[in-house]
């Protein structure tokens, strides 16, 4: 990528999607009553652990924190927009039809106004307990499921297999097993599958934007909805990563023992699945190098997975998603002909 483009990340919300580059962060999110975007804008200030952002490693369980950090805020701003129209159309007795395939662009853009500041404490504060109470259960059904759960099928099967790297193929295959599982088992209902059409409208206009192209639903409806920089890649590579480091581990190791040294050597599997993403995402400018291409042909699978996770968006999603990208972009890291200044 040349250096006057800026790296973008992305992730979809509800009816919306979230783009941050590195100069602000952007929420565009389409109101179920009237079709109108909203845009939230919040500049991207740096953090006391910035520097650790920049170190090979160590920036990859950086990342991950402020992504889940991040990603947690959007999707409860999203989930807040929307609910809140949903709510107002109701009482005004409108009909609300989520079929956005008719609109072809030029929606009415409007910032996101917040509540009055007593209200917005009140709400913060039952936000903050509520959200602290949702992750806290959400992680220990994770780890149950996709650490405990494999781990205690290793800790049977030790006593009949006695090789641990077979043992260890086994508990990484049963963990991804689970993984593509759940996300094939949500992605039947209507909701998921709205949202990874809006993770699908995300790749296609990252997409464009790193062509260089002029961004606009035309050519945004043109590029893949498979992106190597996707999370789906990331958390493909953390199994992947985790069979070979969870290798290491004492086969000897009691259940709790083994799950406890899985959590701590987490970090250092983030930290080598986001090296390895980032080097696989190079694939369009360096395509001849060997480190490139083998990371790349680590990620297929990840990407294969996304057939799952993204679908194909229409031009209102696009369009949605092309709000947020350009709200996050300014004149130093994209030419100024590739915005429309009503947007932002």
């Amino acid at each position: 990528m040349e250096d006057k483009y800026a790296p973008l990340g992305g992730q979809a919300v509800i009816e919306g999607v979230m783009m941050r580059s590195p100069d602000a962060l952007a929420v565009a999110v389409r109101k179920p009553s009237n079709k109108e975007i909203i845009l939230e804008i919040v500049p991207v200030s740096k953090n006391k652990f910035a520097g650790l952002g920049k170190i090979p490693f160590f920036r990859g369980i950086v990342a991950l924190i402020q992504s889940m950090q991040v990603g947690i805020w959007a999707l409860n701003l999203s989930g807040d927009i929307y609910m809140k129209d949903a709510e107002e159309a109701e009482k005004a007795g409108i009909t609300i039809n989520e079929d956005t395939s008719g609109i072809m662009g030029d929606s009415k853009i409007s910032r996101f106004e917040k509540v009055s500041e007593a209200s917005e404490k009140s709400e913060g504060l039952l936000e903050s307990v509520g959200g602290i109470i949702s992750i806290v259960i959400s992680l220990l059904i994770t780890i149950g499921l996709f650490m405990v759960l494999p781990a205690s099928i290793f800790t049977w099967l030790k006593k009949s297999v006695d090789n641990t790297l077979v043992l260890n193929l086994i508990e990484g295959s049963v963990r991804l097993s689970l993984f593509i599982g759940y996300i094939l088992l949500i992605s039947m209902l209507k909701d998921v599958r709205r949202l990874f059409e809006y993770h699908g409208a995300e790749h296609k206009t990252i997409h464009n934007y790193e062509s260089g192209d002029e961004l606009t639903i035309a050519n945004s409806r043109k590029f893949s909805a498979i992106h190597p920089r996707c999370g789906t890649n990331f958390l493909f590579l953390t199994a992947l990563t985790s069979i070979v480091l969870f290798s290491f581990l004492d086969r000897d190791m009691s259940l709790v023992q083994r799950v406890i040294s899985k959590l701590a050597l987490l970090p250092f599997v983030a930290g080598i699945s986001y090296e390895l993403i980032r080097i696989a995402g190079q694939i369009k400018n360096k395509p001849d190098n060997l480190l490139v291409r083998f990371a790349y042909f680590l990620s297929t699978p990840g990407m294969l997975m996304q057939k799952i996770t993204t679908r194909e968006p229409d031009d209102s999603q696009l369009e949605v998603a092309l709000v947020s990208l350009k709200a996050t972009l300014n004149n130093k890291s994209f030419e100024a002909k590739a915005f429309q200044e009503s947007l932002i």
